[in-house]
Parts: C-alpha cells; structure tokens; sequence
C-alpha cells in the first residue's frame, strides 16, 4: 500500500489528530523516500498516539509486511506542543531520581513563538526526530513490541528537541530561589507519603512486566499453534505467514529454533506440491537449507530430514523427466545440471541421511540422467554424422559415407529409426547407385595345388547299412573343416578335402563339379564331384560367399564389397562389382535369370542387370548389419527378404518391382516366431520360411500387392525348446525339416496345415548341421549325436521314408597316432581302431577299421601303447577303457571306478589310478588284474583326483604317484605275500598344491605347483629335490627334453628348465602345443594348433625349422621314419615332411 493512502486511511478513521496527519502528509510531499507507512505505524505506536493493538490491527489488514523489512525512516522534527490554558499539560510522571518540585504558577508568557521549521533528522535514528519535549520514556515496554522491534538506541536529535524545553523548566525567578533557599534545609524525600507512592510504583511496575510477560508469551504459543496447525493441514501458504509473524515477534521463545526449521520446510513444501516448476523448487529448496542448515534444532529434526528425502528425491525426479522429455538442446543441458544438483542434495547426509535416502528412486533418476546424457551425446555425434556423410557423398564416396552411418548405428543402434538419418542413407543410396557398375578385372586361375608339406593324408570313416539301386550321384558335405564326398547309394566316402572351417558358405553341385570357398588358402576351388580332384583354383584373397551359377559365369559375392564374375570352366577372373559395404550372402537370380538382387551387409537390397551389371535400383529396406542371413528370393514380380529383426523374431519382406525389375516398395510382410538362418525354400510359386525355433510356413506368392502378394496355404507352430539351425528341403509337395529332428511334413493347403508323415527314424535330440540334399530320389543328411563323435552322414527314401545307410565321418581321434613299423596305428574316439598303410595315404581315405560291440558311453580322449603292442585308450571320469591288442578285436573294459588321471604303461600293463583312490595295474594283453590295487588311507567321502603319474626306468623302477593336496608316493610292485603294489616311500606336497602332471628325468620326479614353481623330489625316498620359481603358472607340461623339463607357462612362453634354473625362454603365441613334444636330435618339435610345426634348438630355443600344413592340428606329432605324423580336429592323419 502507499504511504499516502495509509495516511488517508489514518484520517479517515480519525485514529490520530488531523494536524499530525498534515504534518505528515507535508514532510512525505517533500519527497522524503524514508517515509513509509510502516514507518508512520511505528512512529505512532511510539508516540502512544496509537494503542498497540490498533497497530496491529492496522498491520494485519491494511498493511503487507515482509519479515526482511527494515527499520522505517521517517526524520521529521517534533511538532512543539502550544500552551494552552483551557488545556493545560498533564504532570509529567515522578522519576526516581529526580527530586520533587510543588507546582508553581505559570509566569507570565510570551506572545507564542512562531513554529519552528520541520528539518531531516539524522539518517542513524530518524524516528527520535518525532519525540516530544514532554515524552520521559518511550512508552516503556512498548520498545519490546514487534512493531518496534528494529528501533535501537535513543536518538540525540530526542535530546536537542528537549533541551530547550528542560532549560526553560529550569529557569526560576528571584522569588522561586528564594523559596528554594528557605527549604534547603528540609529533606523532601522523607515525606512518608512520597515513599509509599514509590514503593507502589515499584510493585506496579513489577506487575506490569509480568501481565506484560504472560500476554506476550500467551500470544506467541498461539501464533506457534496457528503456524503448525496449517502446515500440518497442508495450508502452506498459511503455515508461511504465521510462521513468519513469529519469527518476526517472538526471537526469544524457547521454540523459535524449529519455527525458522519449519518455516524453511512449508516453503520448500509449498514450492514442490503440484507443481511442474522443479527448478523453481529446486531454487527455494537451495535457500532455504542454506537458512535453516545451522540451526540447532535442525540437526536432530528427523521428521524434517525424512520429508526432505522425499521432497528432494521428487524435484529430482521431476527435473531429470523434462530432461528427457525436452526438445531444445541448451534446457536439456540445464535441467541435467540441476537434475546433478537436487542429487547432491540428496546425497548429503546433513540434510538426507543415508538410512533415509530413497535409492530405489534415486537410481531410477541416475539412470534417466544416464540416457539423456547419452541421448546429448548422441544428437551431438548424429549431427557431425550428417556432415561427414554430406561431405563423402559430394566427393563421390559412398563407402565412406556407409562407414560412418554403420559407425554411428554400431554406438546407437536405436538410430535405425531415426527418419533424418533415414534420409540420409537413402543420399547414400542415390549416389551409390550412379557408381556401382562393372570393373573388368582379368586374372587366370591356376589347375596346380599349392605347395604344401603335407605328403600324405588320410581321411578315416566307418560305414554301415545297404544301398539304394539305380542311383548315380555324390553328395558334398563341409564339416569340421573338411570336404567330404560321400557316394550317394551306398555312403562310400570317396574323397576328403582339408578346406578350413566355413561358416555360412556351402559347396555348389552343378554338372560334375563343385564349387567352393577354401577358407585356409582364400582360394575359390572348383573339384571333381566323384575324385575331389581340383579342376583349378582361383586365388581371390576374401570372405565369399555360397556360388551362384548363371549359365556359364560364377557369381561370387565376397565380404570385400565385390561381386566378383568367373568363368565356370576355366575359373578365370573377368571383373567385379565393387559395393559400398560387405556383401555376406549370395546374389539372387530372377527366373528368367535378366536380373540380380543382392542384400548388403545392411540397409540395402540392390538390383543389377544380369547382362552389363549395371545397378538398375538401391532400395533401402534399413536392414541392421547382418541382420539379413539368407539371399533374397525372386517370385514372379515380387521379392522376397527374410530379415532377423529380435532375438527370436523375424520379418519377411514382400517387395514389388518396378517396371525395370528393380525393388522399389514394399507392398507386404509375415512376421514369424524365430530367426531365419537357412535359405528360404521355392517349389513354383510356394515359398516356405523354417525358422529357428521351428515354426514352418508355406505361401503362395501372388501378382498383386497387399495380402494378395502373399497368402500362407499351411503352417506349423514354433516348438519351445532352444533355437537351432534348421534346414529345410522342398520335394514332391513335402517340405523336410532337420533341426533337433528330422521331419516330414506334407503340404496341404486346404486343410492350413503340414500334417508329419511317418519315416522310420525321426533321429530325436539329434543335431543336423548341415543343409539336406537330394539325390535321385534321396534325402541326405549329415547329424551329430550328443554324447558321441563323429558326423553321421545318411540316406533315406523319400517317399518310403526309409533309412538306408550311415556313414560316420569327421571323428577325431583318441590321441596322436602310433607308429608301429611301416603303419600308422589310429584310436578313433568312437573306439574305432585303424591300421593305416601306404594304400590308404594313396586313396586318401580309410573305411575298415576293428570296433568293439558297443560305442563306449563316452567319446575316448586318449590313448597309449602298451608292451605288446597293445592300443589302450579312455577317458579321464570315465569306468571303461579300450583295450586294442594287436590281434583281438577291440573290446570295452569296466573300472571298478572311475579314471581320476590318464594311466601309463608300465613294465607289463597299465598303471590305472580311480577316483575312489585304487590305483590298478591291468594286464596289457587282457586287461586282467596283475597285482592287488595301491589304497592310500581312506578318508569318509573323499574323491582322489589322483594327477597323472610317471614312471621310471629299469627292472627296479617306481611309479611316482600323488594326490596334489597332499602326498606324494613312490609305488613298487611287490611280489611277497602275493602280486601287489605297495608304497616305498610317502612325502608331503608342501606349502603349495600340485597342478601338473608328474614327470621324470633320472632319479627325479618334476611337477608343477599353484605358486608357479617346478619342484622336484629325489627318488626312492622322495626328498626335496629344488624348485625352480617360473614367473608364472604351468598350463602344459612338465614334458622331459634331454636332461631337463619343457613346460608352456600362462604368459605365452616355453620355458626349459635344466639343473634347477631356466635355460631358456622363447615365446609361443599361440595356444598350447598340440600333444607333448616331439624330441630329436634335431631339436624339441612342438606342433601348433593352427597348424604349424615348429622345431627348437634344445641348446638355446631357437627356432630351427618351421613348416605349414595348412590344415588345424589336433595331435601329434609322432615320428614316422625322417617325417613327422600329426591328426586334424576332423580326425584325418597328416604325413608332414620338415
């Protein structure tokens, strides 16, 4: 409100004299700012013109005053009180120590003075200015009232306003000093009268103070109650204006401390109730925990801290959702800086103690925050995206431009759907097409194999079954690294080529020939279906994909980006067609065979004339990278994209072609339950889809577009187990399904269903990893049985349903082959037992073997030789164990328990240690026992992982034995009271476990510790015998080398150690060497798993000599006269020259 409408008020209510009011009302018209209407309430309450409870009637309904406001300056000088004789002034009040006077006549006066002018007081204290000459106190406890609260001292302008006026009272004539003179000897303080009035005036004043005391007090509590009562109701603003009355009046009261906590809370509460204004309320929450935070009482307000846990976790809430929700850059960044600040808020345990934060909803807003800031970064980034692919399509480079949108979509894959960036691939699109187009490219292929130092190599099977008549072909399988041709009738393997391991890439059949990626050479080969002969080979250096035939050109899309164009014959090179991004799938051929369709690594399907490879269309499908795993299909004028879209689901895109042939929208889609990663199936017009999880559909593909472009005729539901591989085969209206079975459904469309029809082994829980074929009349198939080795490859009559042979090849074998005079002794770990002769490395192929009865339960992981020539071979957990003798057929021996370590020759027979902790000696010829098994002590329910043991030499030699935990024994076979192995000699590990396998050079046992030490004991006692700290753990070996130890530690090194130091380290990148090593005079011959051999110097490791097989070695190497023998992952012996 004004001042000068207060005034008016003031005079309209006749509360104080006109006159003051003018007097006023003229010092404010001077201009006066300090003239205000709190100041005027104050001024009046001072000069008890004005009772007290009339100001604060005047304050509460007239007036707005804030709880900052400042002491009123109003500096006008007193109006003189005028004599007046009708009214005479009232005696002034006895002060204490101011002796008594009688009351004198008035002398005579003066004519009245002129009124003195009104000047500014002093700017220390202007309210003294308004003090009368006749005032003595101002008004006494009034100074404790609120109202005048902020006037401190007494104003010397008060003073000079009196002193004329006391000088003027002081003044006596001639006849009052005489009458002074005469009383002088009288003491008027010792009138009884005088002394009662004091001492009543003392208890008055005593009493005041205390009505005074308790009116104030009273009041107080109730506005304490008024403030709480409203806060408690949620009436903040109320709360606010009751709290801040108290605040203002009541310093003193004993609760003023948790009124100011309070105070703060209501505001903080009335800024964050129902509102959207977070960063206001993040403001007041600021400055008021900055006033409130040193408070006393606040410290241990667990009710106020409770409700700032929820207060502050709800701005922070609240900031960090319009973060996410904003669209302008420069908010999104503020409201991420006070999302940061209403959480360290949170986190200080002054205002929010740990025990009271909310982290459930904390971490929510941590993780908003985390997004948008991602979601910052990621504007930022898309943004500098658009201009690098802007800039590499200006200059022509569409590569360029792809990496970077692939780059970009790699970090935030949910950019797919951004439509501006969609935009921009489909720039990309644009220009790519005007440069995509065919570079003549001539490179001659070469009918030599490539040199190698594999001499001879043999591929090992085993066959089972009859033959079907009249049926001519071979059909071609990858395995395992391998190409095997098998005759279709019967399942004769004929031929195996070492090829390298593919992936999605399969061999092409077509007129005699085969064509295939070698992925360990680069090379495309073409074969000789019936010999695998190479025809020639085409080196091109890149990942291809599946050939595609196209009357007497191959097409070949490779990783590079090129679709590279051969001719069929000869396998010369004629050019290629370069692409701006990675082409992983094969191209796709329309019917009347004019046109290509090739899906790019992502986003693109591209169209190609078949004629002069002109690019006749970019259709951008937004496909994500390698997300689409099969070549398209064309179907009259429509084209068919299978597209993996989740983790287990999938999409096929129906597109129309445009009056060139080329993709140009999509008119239709099926999704389906499952991914699709075999080819999609065409018999006519019928497409079928076989997903991962099983769910087959079969459609009819129609000229029209929407849902008459494509119509489903029947389905078969997804099954619930996991996702496999499933491949599929269209024949005579059936559709053939080999997954983890093998199905054959019929196609019956009027029925929407694929009925099974019967076949007289369905091969349950078996897995097909390979595409079916079909031959003259045959279904083929290639599977894997769990439990067992080996691919079982097989036929069965497809419209019988009827098995017809089984051919099992691609087993490895049990260990490295053995050589025994001029043949090459093989342990398959199937239990096959192979005698390999020179006929067989000239064939190239093995298919006679001895087996036992039965396949043992487990697939045999190694084998030895025993004296006699004797083949044992097993498994480490399991209770059989083969016995092959040079004469008897193989046969299946049971343990009493199981193998707790590989066993070792030993004089005799087989030193075989159980997990029950008997430890066997077998008989070579007939696995019998020899003597009565080795038992440490028993100890209730434990399991002996007995580690694998060595052997010493001569009539007298020990078997070292130990527990790694333990102890370690000495055994000798003993021959009194009867045949029986018996411990010479028993010692403990030490500090460290035991980790390696035993092994022995002389009258020392080596092996490895925990610790990464190679200790030793000396034989027969078994004392210390050294260590040797490596620097790290043992993971192969100890292996004895001359008169020293080779072991590989896990920092990629072998290591040799001799007289109890380390001779000698040389690295060995790769992962552990293949078998054991291969030790001559040469050197130690060390066989890598990528399929290098390596000889080292065993004076110093050097390397001497390194040879390529080409080929992933599994075992070995074994001597085998001047050469070396080693065997593949597939079970194929390798004769290598060093």
């Amino acid at each position: 409100m004004k001042t000068q409408d207060f005034l008016n008020i003031l005079e309209d209510r006749q509360l104080v004299p006109k006159t003051i009011v003018d007097k006023l009302r003229a010092k404010l018209n001077q201009g006066d700012s300090r003239i205000t209407s709190k100041s005027v309430l104050k001024y009046l309450v001072k000069k008890e013109l004005i009772t007290r409870r009339q100001a604060k009637d005047l304050l509460t309904t007239t007036l707005t005053v804030t709880d900052k406001a400042e002491s009123s300056i109003l500096g006008i000088v007193p109006l003189p009180e005028q004599p007046s004789e009708k009214h005479p002034p009232e005696p002034k009040p006895m002060i204490a120590d101011e002796p008594a006077e009688p009351a004198a006549k008035a002398p005579k006066t003066k004519p009245a003075a002129p009124e003195p002018v009104v000047e500014s007081a002093p700017l220390d204290d202007p309210l003294s200015a308004f003090s009368s000459d006749g005032e003595s106190s101002a008004g006494g406890g009034m100074l404790n009232d609120p109202l005048l609260a902020e006037s401190t001292g007494q104003d010397p302008l008060l003073d000079d306003a009196e002193g004329p006026a006391k000088t003027k009272g002081k003044r006596k004539g001639k006849r009052g000093k005489k009458r002074d003179r005469k009383r002088g000897k009288q003491n008027e303080w010792d009138s009884p009268l005088l002394l009662l009035g004091g001492g009543g005036l003392v208890a008055l004043l005593l009493a005041g103070g205390l009505i005074y005391w308790l009116l104030t007090r009273e009041n107080a509590d109730h506005v304490l109650n008024e403030a709480t009562t409203a806060f408690e109701s949620q009436n903040y603003g109320q709360s606010i204006e009751a709290y801040e009355r108290f605040a203002e009046g009541f310093q003193g009261h004993p609760e003023y401390g948790n009124a100011i906590v309070r105070l703060g809370m209501a505001k903080i509460w009335k800024a964050t109730q129902n509102t959207k204004k977070f960063d206001k309320a993040l403001e007041v929450a600021q400055a008021e925990l900055d006033e409130i935070e040193e408070e006393e009482s606040f410290a241990a307000d667990t009710e106020s801290k409770r409700e700032l846990s929820s207060l502050l976790t709800e701005i922070a809430e609240g900031l960090s959702e319009q973060a996410e929700n904003e669209e302008d850059s420069a908010t999104i960044d503020q409201r991420i800086k006070q999302t940061e600040e209403a959480l360290a808020l949170t986190a200080n345990t002054k205002y929010v103690p740990s025990s009271y934060r909310q982290d459930d909803r904390l971490s929510i807003v941590e993780e908003t925050l985390t997004r948008v800031r991602k979601q910052q970064t990621r504007d930022t980034e898309l943004a500098e995206a658009f201009t690098q692919i802007d800039n590499a399509v200006a200059d022509g480079d569409p590569a360029q431009a792809f990496s970077t949108y692939k780059t970009l979509l790699s970090k935030y894959p949910g950019l797919r759907s951004n439509e501006p960036l969609s935009k921009k691939v489909l720039d990309i699109a644009a220009a790519e097409q005007a440069l995509v187009r065919f570079e003549k490219s001539s490179q001659a292929a070469t009918k030599e194999p490539r040199k190698q130092a594999v001499l001879g190599e043999v591929a090992l099977a085993r066959r089972t079954g009859g033959a079907a008549q009249g049926v001519s072909g071979q059909a071609i399988f990858s395995l395992d690294g391998g190409l095997y041709g098998v005759r279709a009738a019967d399942g004769d393997l004929l031929w195996r080529r070492s090829i390298g391991q593919t992936i999605d890439s399969q061999p092409l059949i077509a007129g005699g020939q085969v064509y295939c990626w070698e992925p360990t050479t680069g090379d495309l080969i073409c074969l000789e279906t019936r010999s695998g002969k190479l025809l020639w080979r085409q080196p091109l250096a890149d990942r291809l994909a599946t050939p595609v035939l196209s009357g007497d050109q191959l097409l070949v899309a490779g990783h590079s980006g090129k679709l590279y164009v051969l001719s069929a014959k000869s396998g010369d090179l004629k050019g290629y067609v370069q692409f701006s991004q990675p082409l992983n799938t094969p191209p796709a051929l329309n019917s009347r065979g004019d046109r290509l369709y090739l899906a790019g690594e992502h986003s693109n399907i591209y169209t190609l004339s078949n004629d002069d490879l002109s690019c006749l269309g970019v259709y951008y499908l937004g496909h994500a990278e390698d997300s689409v795993r099969v070549s398209p299909l064309s179907v009259l004028n429509k084209l068919l994209v299978a597209e993996n879209t989740g983790t287990e689901t999938s999409t096929l895109h129906v597109l129309s072609l445009n009056d060139q042939g080329a993709a140009a929208s999509e008119t239709a889609s099926e999704r389906l339950k499952g991914l699709v990663t075999t080819p999609l199936l065409l018999d006519g017009r019928r497409l079928a889809a076989v997903t991962t999880l099983g769910k087959a559909t079969v459609y009819e593909i129609g000229a029209g577009d929407g849902k008459d472009a494509i119509v489903e005729l029947a389905g078969r539901d997804a099954d619930r187990g996991p996702q496999v591989a499933r491949h599929g085969l269209m024949v005579d209206r059936h559709l053939w399904i080999a997954g983890s079975e093998l199905l054959k459904l019929a196609v019956q469309p009027t029925g929407n269903s694929l009925p099974v029809r019967s076949i007289d082994r369905d091969y349950q829980g078996e897995i097909f990893d390979a595409p079916l074929q079909s031959i003259e009349g045959l279904v083929l198939h290639a599977r894997r049985e769990p439990g067992q080795a080996g691919v079982k490859v097989s036929a069965m009559n497809a419209e019988e349903g009827k098995s017809l042979w089984e051919t099992t090849v691609a087993t490895p074998n049990a260990g490295p082959a053995i050589a025994t005079g001029d043949t090459l002794s093989v342990i398959s770990a199937s239990g096959d037992k192979y005698e390999l002769t020179q006929e067989d490395f000239r064939r190239g192929v093995a298919t006679t073997s001895a087996h036992p009865a039965s396949l043992p339960k487990q697939p045999l992981t190694f084998n030895l030789l025993a004296e006699g020539g004797t083949l044992f071979g097993g498994s480490v957990g399991s209770k059989q164990l083969l016995l092959a003798g040079a004469e008897n057929k193989p046969k299946l021996l049971t343990l009493a328990a199981p193998l707790a370590s590989k066993p070792i020759a030993w004089q005799k027979g087989v030193i075989a240690p159980t997990q029950v902790g008997q430890v066997f000696l077998l008989n070579a010829s007939d696995g019998r026992e020899l003597a009565t098994a080795f038992q440490p002590e028993l100890s209730p329910g434990k399991d002996y992982q007995w580690l694998a043991p060595a052997a010493t030499g001569g009539d007298t030699s020990l078997v070292a034995l130990s527990d790694g935990v333990e102890k370690i024994y000495a055994l000798k076979l003993e021959s009194n009271p009867q045949p029986h192995l018996a411990a010479v000699a028993a010692a403990d590990i030490g500090p460290s476990p035991l980790v390696t396998q035993l092994a022995t050079v002389g009258e020392r046992v080596f092996a490895g510790t925990k610790a990464g030490k190679l200790v030793s004991f000396l034989l027969p006692n078994l004392e210390p015998g050294g260590e040797v700290d490596l620097g790290g753990q043992i993971i192969w070996g100890p292996y004895p080398a001359g008169h020293g130890m080779l072991v590989m530690l896990d920092t990629k090194e072998i290591v040799f150690v001799r007289d109890d130091q380390a001779s000698w380290r040389q690295p060995f990148t790769d992962d552990t060497p293949a078998g054991g090593p291969l030790v001559s005079e040469e050197g130690i011959t060390l066989a890598r798993r990528d399929g290098h051999l390596v000889t080292l110097s065993l004076a110093d490791g050097t390397e001497v000599s390194a040879v390529e097989t080409g080929r992933a070695i599994a075992a070995g190497p074994t001597a085998f006269g001047s050469r070396v023998v080693v065997t593949s992952a597939d079970g194929a012996v390798m004769i290598v020259d060093q």
